[in-house]
């Protein structure tokens, strides 16, 4: 029986198709590493709260707002 795809394996095969194109086997290997750990990160920040509600959807907005403004990092040149 076929099993369905995991939520992240979804994520990182529309990342992979958008940003690694080119990319060898080396560094698409590297990537998905490097975007599962990001991933495991991410996910143990949120499932981690604390016992404020309010401080919790703040904390969870800022993380949404850097990971919105990385991209605009990465074509400027800061990362």
């Amino acid at each position: 029986m076929k099993r369905d795809p995991q939520p992240f394996e979804v994520l990182w095969r529309s990342y992979q198709a958008t940003v690694l194109g080119g990319a060898g086997p080396v560094q698409v290997r590297e990537c998905r590493r490097a975007f599962y750990a990001g991933a495991a990160a991410f996910s143990a920040a949120i499932a981690q709260p604390g016992p404020d509600p309010v401080r919790n959807v703040d904390r969870l907005s800022l993380m949404l707002d850097e990971l919105a403004e990385f991209p605009r990092a990465v074509e400027e040149g800061r990362a």
